[in-house]
């Protein structure tokens, strides 16, 4: 288990030696700015790490390492879907905006972003809707997909219509259905702009 330490009612820094006592290490993440976390299993230094940031004001935080990123969700994903081979070359779909890419151009994205998982105030909820979709680890190769870089900035954290784009996305079926669409919506407006 990953275990962080956040300013709270009180900062961290005050109570660094105290910290590092226990064995946890400080991580930068800003010029000011960091937090304290400790990977451990065992439990009985975690409960007494939790009562002292209690008593401390500090924020304690316990994350399962089910809903963190790990180091190799992006070779997972390419050794479990093949590319398409297109003019003998093999490329991956964007499943946001449909585009093909190289593998040296597209991200993995996790389809149900993690800091909904982890961070986020409705946590509890988003775990359980992860569990309905029959996805018990964030890096579970049905919450990966590939996306271009642009539409995986766009995405960021956000789910709603972009889960749903995401899911459908991974169809070949799905786009060539939405290119149909398009063409078909192209001209039937250019045939009511001529005769209206």
């Amino acid at each position: 288990m990953r275990y962080e330490i956040k300013n709270g009612k009180n900062k961290t820094y005050y109570f660094k030696n105290e910290l590092k006592e226990f064995g946890c290490q400080f991580k930068k993440t800003g010029k000011y700015s960091g937090y304290w976390y400790l990977n451990t299993e065992d439990q009985f230094l975690a409960n007494r790490l939790q009562a002292y940031c209690l008593k401390k004001g500090l924020t304690f935080l316990i994350l399962e390492s089910s809903y963190s990123r790990n180091a190799h969700y992006r070779a997972d994903f390419f050794a479990n879907n093949k590319p398409i081979i297109k003019n003998g070359k093999p490329y991956y779909r964007c499943v946001y905006c449909g585009r093909h890419f190289q593998k040296n151009q597209i991200t993995i994205d996790h389809l149900y972003p993690i800091h909904k998982v982890k961070n986020s105030s409705f946590r509890n909820i988003n775990r359980k809707l992860l569990k309905k979709l029959d996805i018990e680890d964030i890096n579970d190769c049905k919450n990966l997909v590939a996306a271009c870089s642009s539409c995986n900035k766009r995405k960021s954290k956000k789910t709603g219509l972009w889960l749903i784009r995401g899911y459908l996305g991974k169809y070949p079926l799905f786009w060539k259905i939405a290119y149909y669409v398009l063409i078909l919506s192209l001209c039937l407006g250019v045939f009511i702009m001529l005769f209206n």
